[in-house]
């Protein structure tokens, strides 16, 4: 049925440019590489990175039951362990060439161990004391948090890379992605609705469970599906994007990210919404409106928008440069957030504020949400491409790809940063005084008015709006990406073909 329906979807990209490619026919940097079956692969893929309950944290502070102190502890900690994995995560990847690619092998060999890691998890309460602060609790939680950490990162870095050399065109893998993800958003949120429907339910005694029951039941059975669908892409993925014979050392790839300006650019953007400050919107959701399922009333209204907003993609990036894009599609929503803030405090910061009024605040959070989803498919493609093309810059300034240590070199310096402040998150929630295991509905007055302001104005203010800065110094036009496109695809071809008649003169 997914292939029928990919064989009937309108190649927004491609009718959109059509005559570029007629004119352009022959540049590979025009040309349609990626195959049908690796397209329904990879929105399977997608879809399934989806397929969870969800609601991690509430997992924590209401079935896990484990203190925040803890929390905040482990967090330092796994930030620790985290730049150190990178420091040889990337070197690994990028000296691996085998027959099946040089991601392929790492994303087929983390996905069994990484189900089992999570579906141990979810079993874990039914095993462990209910006591917050207990001793055991406690090495489980970090033993496993480190442990899942090092799988991701393997799993990130090996994600990212075979995605960027699945095509060495980038209308080619923009299209894949609009493709993708629009056709993967219309059934990959339904186990998180269900997921915050249950929960409701449960919370409101409507059905007779508990909310451990239902994630320990849930949990293992879509890891299990998640899993499965997962397995598809892994094995038709192809990559086509050929690697220099000769592995580049540590210092060339750590010393890339900072050498070419695109991809410092991406990095001080990311060091800088390392220091956004905020607590999860769930909670005001669950503790203050009382109802987990808010989030997806809220989705309801511009769910026709979130698909219509992908045929955005290929005409606005024909009109308007990347910079211009981004910017717009990262931060519109923390701009509408603080109007959403700002009305929510009408009628004071107590009992009487909007906030705490599910009749005022649901249709303030669904024009918020409608007006965000008009620029969900800016937001959803141009960030990822953005750095697929600073990967392609690295390889055309420095004549080899090393994307394993680009991709942890970047990760690692902000993670450097965003380590130290690990515990500023979980301390945000100790600070305004949140009781853990309280249930919904159970924290204080003050409390209250402190989850919706910490969850709204904070984070958008802290690291949304103040982030536009770095990404005005982005710099890479039409012109000199057209350029260095064209110049890779002379240099790969000529690559592939000097490999071709060393394998020819091996067999004579």
């Amino acid at each position: 049925m997914l292939t029928a329906i990919l064989r009937l979807l309108p190649q927004t990209a491609a009718n959109v440019q059509k005559g570029e490619e007629e004119v352009a026919e022959e540049k590979s940097f025009k040309r349609r590489y990626i195959s049908l079956k690796e397209t329904v692969g990879y929105t399977l893929y997608d879809a399934s990175t989806s397929i969870n309950v969800g609601y991690d944290s509430r997992f924590l502070y209401d079935v896990f039951k484990i203190s925040l102190d803890k929390i905040a502890i482990t967090n330092v900690i796994n930030g620790i362990w985290d730049v150190v994995n990178d420091t040889f995560t990337g070197v690994l990847v990028d000296k691996t060439r085998t027959r099946w690619g040089k991601f392929k092998p790492y994303l087929a060999a983390f996905v069994i161990p990484n189900a089992l890691l999570t579906i141990i998890r979810f079993l874990s309460p039914l095993f462990l004391s209910e006591n917050p602060d207990d001793t055991m609790k406690f090495v489980f939680y970090l033993g496993a948090t480190l442990l899942g950490e090092g799988i991701g990162t393997f799993r990130g870095i090996a994600e990212t890379g075979l995605f960027a050399s699945l095509t060495p065109s980038p209308d080619d893998r923009v299209r894949l992605r609009v493709t993708a993800t629009s056709l993967s958003s219309v059934f990959d949120n339904l186990p998180g609705v269900a997921m915050g429907v249950l929960m409701d339910m449960v919370n409101h005694q409507v059905v007779k469970m508990d909310l451990k029951t239902l994630f320990t039941t849930l949990g293992p059975i879509l890891c299990v599906i998640s899993t499965a669908i997962s397995l598809v892409y892994i094995f038709v993925a192809k990559e086509r994007v050929p690697q220099t014979a000769e592995t580049p050392n540590i210092r060339e790839g750590l010393t890339a990210v900072w050498r070419n300006k695109p991809m410092r650019t991406l990095l001080i953007c990311d060091l800088v919404g390392i220091f956004s400050v905020g607590t999860d919107v769930t909670n005001y959701y669950i503790d203050v409106l009382g109802y987990a399922s808010f989030h997806n009333l809220v989705q309801i209204p511009a769910i026709p928008m979130s698909l219509t907003s992908y045929t955005f993609v290929a005409p606005l990036r024909r009109r308007f440069e990347m910079k211009t894009l981004w910017i717009f599609g990262t931060k519109f929503n923390d701009f509408i957030t603080i109007f959403l803030f700002l009305f929510g405090i009408i009628g004071g910061t107590g009992e009487n504020g909007n906030y705490r009024k599910l009749g005022m605040m649901l249709p303030a959070f669904m024009v918020k949400d409608f007006l965000w989803k008009c620029t969900w498919g800016i937001k959803e493609i141009i960030p990822g491409e953005l750095f697929n093309e600073a990967l392609d810059y690295c390889e055309w300034k420095d004549g080899y790809r090393a994307e394993g240590m680009i991709i942890s070199a970047k990760g690692l310096i902000a993670k450097l940063i965003r380590n130290s402040f690990s515990w500023v998150g979980t301390y945000v929630l100790k600070a305004i005084g949140y009781t853990v295991g309280a249930g919904f509905g159970q924290q204080g007055e003050r409390v209250k008015y402190l989850i919706f302001m910490t969850s709204t104005i904070l984070p958008a203010v802290t690291g949304g709006l103040t982030g536009i800065i770095p990404q005005l110094f982005y710099k890479l036009d039409r012109k000199t990406r057209d350029q260095m496109y064209e110049e890779l695809g002379e240099r790969r071809k000529a690559m592939v073909a000097k490999e071709q008649a060393a394998g020819d003169a091996v067999s004579v």
